[in-house]
C-alpha cells in the first residue's frame, strides 16, 4: 500500500503502471482509493548478487522502458535545471568556484541540441529490485520511482554512481545499441552530469 500526499498522485501512478503493464516489470495495480494505491505483493529475494544474469535483466528491463512512449524533445530545460543545480553545490560549499566553473564548462560542452524523454525507473538501488521466487523474473518493486517526462538515462546513471561497474555498463549500452533502445548513450556525459548535480543537491 502506497499512501500518497493527495489524490491525484495514486491517479498518476495507476496510469503509469498501465503503460508497462504488458512487460510484467511491475506490481500489478489492485485497487486504487482517494489518495492510496494498493499493488500486488511480490514473493521473491532482493537482489543483492550482480552477476551475469542480472545484468541481462537490468538490460532488458531498462531496454523496454526506455523503448515506450520516448520522444525526441529540447535539451534547454534540463540543461537550465542542472546548472541551476551546480549552482547551488557552489553556493553550499560543496563545490569550489573552480570546481563550479570546470563542470558548467563541461555541461555545456557536451549538451546535445535534442535530448530523448520518457518513462524512466529512476531510483535503480539494488534494494528496489526483486527477483521473483521460481520464475527468477525481475521485478521493480518501489512504483513511485517510476516516472515520466524524464531525461532518459537518469536510472542506469543512478545504478551506474552507486553500484554497477564500467564494465557491466558498457556490456549494457553495447547490448542497447544492437536492440535499438533510444540513444542516450550518445550523450550520456551529459545525462549523467545532470543526474549527479541534482543527486548532490538532494543528498546535501
Amino acid at each position: 500500500r502506497i499512501t500518497c500526499i493527495d489524490n491525484y498522485t495514486p491517479i498518476h501512478m495507476q496510469d503509469l503502471l498501465a503503460q508497462v503493464a504488458r512487460s510484467r516489470y511491475f506490481p500489478k495495480t489492485l485497487i486504487r482509493y482517494e489518495n492510496e494505491i494498493w499493488v500486488e505483493f511480490v514473493d521473491g529475494d532482493i537482489v543483492k548478487k550482480i552477476d551475469p544474469l542480472f545484468i541481462q535483466q537490468i538490460t532488458a528491463f531498462y531496454s523496454s522502458l526506455y523503448q515506450c512512449a520516448s520522444a525526441l524533445k529540447s535539451s534547454e530545460n534540463f540543461l537550465g535545471s542542472a546548472l541551476i543545480d551546480l549552482e547551488f553545490l557552489m553556493d553550499m560549499e560543496l563545490l569550489s568556484e573552480q570546481e563550479h566553473e570546470q563542470l558548467r564548462h563541461l555541461l555545456l560542452k557536451n549538451a546535445p541540441e535534442k535530448v530523448w524523454v520518457g518513462l524512466d525507473y529512476t531510483d535503480a538501488l539494488l534494494k528496489n529490485f526483486v527477483q521473483e521466487k521460481d520464475s527468477n523474473r525481475l521485478v521493480a518493486i518501489d512504483v513511485e520511482s517510476l516516472q515520466d517526462k524524464r531525461l532518459i538515462g537518469f536510472g542506469l546513471a543512478k545504478a551506474h554512481t552507486t553500484w554497477m561497474t564500467d564494465q557491466q555498463f558498457d556490456q549494457i549500452i553495447e547490448d542497447m545499441r544492437v536492440n535499438e533502445t533510444p540513444a542516450f548513450y550518445d550523450y550520456y556525459l551529459f545525462v549523467l552530469l545532470c543526474f549527479r548535480a541534482r543527486w548532490l543537491k538532494t543528498v546535501s
